[in-house]
């Protein structure tokens, strides 16, 4: 092992290659990925960089095998392997990928990896620092809240429950077992729950979550959405925009709410966006929800580019709120972004939704139809969607400054710990 330079890390990051995107205006197949990606504009942008690891199974292959390439002139790396194939050959090709990467950018520094989940955890190097950022949900968590029925059909049958739950215990084997692991946490739900799994705070270290305003030079929005979010004088427009249809963002209890905001006279257009394009079966399934004399004034379309979803935002505000309706969501950035560009947000009243800490009580709703109705009624009453109160405050406490200072302490308290170990080891 190398004598490091002290203060000079290096960061290699870690990430499923399914999910590294194309192009840098992607939208994020998982929230983890955004994050992940923020990470590696951080560290490159501070010369904090050295390489990329990208993981992909592949059954066919009884050993794993690296693969080599350069994108902007840093090295990236592929592992292809399957979880069938002997562990210390897992072991052994991930310390090369290490090695390599650290060879070709930065010898002499020390390399902290950054991984994307927690997946390849139990296969790291005992001599590397190594950091994770859990986005969750944890199945078990949501069953201590929920119930185990319910979290088949949140995560889509019993087999993928079950099978994530056998992951993520996996996963927090590994933390408690290496003492070279630490954990970069944005939400105080996963942070309460691996506590109480053992993890050890001082472990833990936390980062401001990536949301800031973007700079929307140009307005890119498909000409349906235009149409339809020209609202009358009289009118008041509700949007909710999610990656994913699922059960996790309670997109029926907002539907039946609003079909009955409208048939109590609220005179209100939705538009609502998630799921690509090509899978359109759960829009459906919410469409069908309406009935056909109020269809006219609900849009739900496929999941917006970034690009595109920050458009909206800025055309929108002041003039609409964003409703978030979701029964379990770790932070949730996309009601924070909303607010913060002038989208006057409401969400639900519960510690299991974690974006509704920044919000004032009475922006707040309880899971009851009735009672968002008369929330509804009271904004499009008091106009409260005109007012900037919640970007304001949410702008002190987000914002690419904070997120930048929270990761590069963060990284520079791993070096620290970890060189203090070996050094007491030695």
């Amino acid at each position: 092992m190398n004598k490091y330079k002290k203060g000079a890390f290096q960061g290699i990051i870690v990430l499923n290659e399914k999910y590294f995107p194309s192009t840098w205006n992607f939208t994020a197949k998982v929230g983890a990925t955004s994050f992940t990606m923020n990470v590696m504009d951080c560290l490159y942008k501070n010369n904090r960089y050295a390489g990329l690891i990208l993981y992909k199974r592949d059954e066919s292959l009884t050993y794993p095998v690296l693969e080599e390439k350069y994108i902007k002139n840093h090295i990236v790396i592929t592992m292809k392997f399957n979880f069938n194939i002997e562990t210390f050959l897992i072991k052994n090709v991930l310390e090369a990928a290490i090695s390599r990467i650290m060879l070709m950018s930065s010898p002499f520094s020390l390399p902290i990896v950054y991984y994307q989940t927690d997946t390849l955890l139990k296969y790291h190097p005992q001599h590397v620092p190594c950091c994770v950022t859990h986005h969750g949900p944890f199945v078990e968590d949501f069953i201590n809240h929920y119930s185990a029925s319910e979290s088949y059909i949140a995560f889509e049958s019993k087999e993928k429950a079950c099978h994530l739950t056998r992951q993520q215990k996996e996963g927090l084997l590994a933390l408690n077992r290496k003492e070279n692991v630490f954990v970069l946490q944005h939400s105080e739900l996963q942070k309460n729950f691996i506590m109480k799994k053992g993890i050890d705070e001082k472990n833990i270290f936390k980062i401001v979550p990536p949301i800031a305003l973007p700079n929307v030079k140009e307005i890119t929005l498909m000409d349906k959405i235009f149409k339809f979010i020209s609202v009358k004088k009289n009118e008041m427009l509700i949007i909710s925009t999610v990656a994913r249809i699922d059960y996790f963002k309670n997109l029926e209890f907002l539907i039946t709410s609003l079909v009955k905001s409208l048939d109590s006279g609220i005179p209100i257009k939705v538009l609502i966006a998630g799921d690509p394009k090509d899978k359109g079966e759960r829009r459906v399934a919410l469409i069908n929800l309406i009935p056909e004399h109020l269809k006219q004034y609900f849009l739900i379309i496929q999941t917006l580019p970034q690009n595109e979803l920050y458009s909206l935002f800025k055309l929108v505000r002041n003039k609409a709120t964003f409703l978030c309706t979701s029964r379990y969501e770790t932070l949730g950035i996309t009601p924070l972004e909303a607010a913060m560009m002038g989208v006057y947000t409401i969400t639900p009243n519960s510690s299991l939704v974690e974006a509704s800490m920044y919000f004032s009580d009475e922006d707040k709703f309880d899971y009851r139809p009735n009672q968002l109705e008369s929330i509804l009624r009271r904004i499009y009453k008091e106009k409260r969607y005109v007012r900037n109160l919640q970007a304001d405050h949410l702008k002190k406490i987000f914002s690419d400054e904070n997120f930048v200072e929270s990761l590069l302490s963060s990284f520079q308290l791993i070096e620290q710990r970890f060189t203090m170990k070996q050094e007491l080891i030695n």
